[in-house]
């Protein structure tokens, strides 16, 4: 695989994600996973992130056991379509933003595994198996549990505790992949 076709692995695998964690926002074009494995069948809905997974929505990743793989080559246009399942449209009292970001590394994947990366819970460094689906790195989900959560922001009337793992959407603190719950939830962080 060049280096050029596995940039546009990570960038599609990224937008899939990314466009997919402001909940019920589905990708058409680029096929969005909606964390599922290519299957059919519904991944667990924390797998690699929080997705809310809403009854097996969102398509499947079209890996190459299917002969469905996307490519899109540099110069290229790409053009977007998505969902939204709440929020948007012409009523004026809604506010609704599409934020797209991507993230290029070489060890970002979908995994085939239908479970969460490992968790050892020790100091990293700390290498995830290769079947098992990676967008954040265990560092960044260590150094989140670990973090003292910024009190500045919105919880209600929730007891969160003091970790940026818990918000009021997420007061257990539980795990969604190696992805950081204050970071996702409170945009811009």
């Amino acid at each position: 695989t060049s280096k050029i076709d596995k940039m546009m692995k990570v960038l599609l695998l990224s937008l899939a994600m990314v466009a997919l964690v402001a909940a019920d926002c589905y990708m058409h074009n680029p096929r969005g996973g909606n964390n599922r494995v290519d299957d059919n069948n519904n991944a667990p809905g924390n797998r690699m992130f929080d997705s809310q997974n809403n009854n097996a929505a969102g398509y499947n990743s079209g890996g190459e056991s299917h002969g469905e793989v996307m490519k899109y080559y540099t110069g290229s246009s790409l053009m977007m379509e998505w969902t939204s399942q709440h929020g948007c449209g012409e009523n004026p009292k809604a506010n609704c933003q599409q934020i797209i970001q991507y993230l290029c590394r070489d060890d970002v994947r979908d995994g085939t595994s239908r479970s969460q990366p490992d968790n050892p819970n020790t100091p990293p460094p700390f290498t995830t198996p290769a079947d098992q689906g990676l967008h954040e790195t265990y560092a960044n989900w260590y150094a989140c549990d670990r973090r003292e959560r910024n009190k500045g922001l919105f919880i209600a009337d929730q007891n969160v505790g003091n970790e940026a793992s818990s918000t009021r959407q997420n007061g257990g603190g539980g795990r969604s992949g190696y992805e950081c719950a204050e970071e996702r939830d409170y945009y811009p962080y």
